[in-house]
């Protein structure tokens, strides 16, 4: 089986702290033991590719989950899966809000926890 790479987005290590979830880091890690044991397959988190936009950059708000794993597809390894995890709210202009979403039959999805 392939191995599964996380993908910290945007600000997800810096999701601030809270009852449930600890810090953005913690919650990655925890993230990334619970799909290893459920998949039992090797989990990591690896860097953040340098293509993704800064939170404190307007235009970053306007990313969608769509654009987000089209980037997603063409900067990680192609023989592994990838979910890219951000802090930020997702969005596509006919809903307020997405819960994640991945490709049908791809390597690549997105999502943001939460606690």
């Amino acid at each position: 089986m392939r191995p599964i790479h996380l993908i910290p987005l945007a600000s997800a290590t810096r999701v601030p702290p809270g009852p449930r979830r600890g810090t953005g880091l913690d919650l990655l890690e925890s993230s990334a033991a619970a799909l290893a044991r459920t998949f039992r397959t090797p989990c990591q988190i690896r860097p953040r590719p340098s293509i993704f936009l800064s939170p404190s950059t307007p235009a970053a708000s306007s990313i969608t989950p769509p654009a987000i794993i089209q980037r997603l597809e063409r900067a990680v390894d192609p023989d592994a899966r990838v979910l890219g995890v951000t802090a930020s709210d997702l969005y596509v202009p006919v809903l307020t809000f997405v819960f994640g979403e991945a490709q049908l039959d791809g390597n690549c999805a997105v999502y943001p926890p939460r606690a």
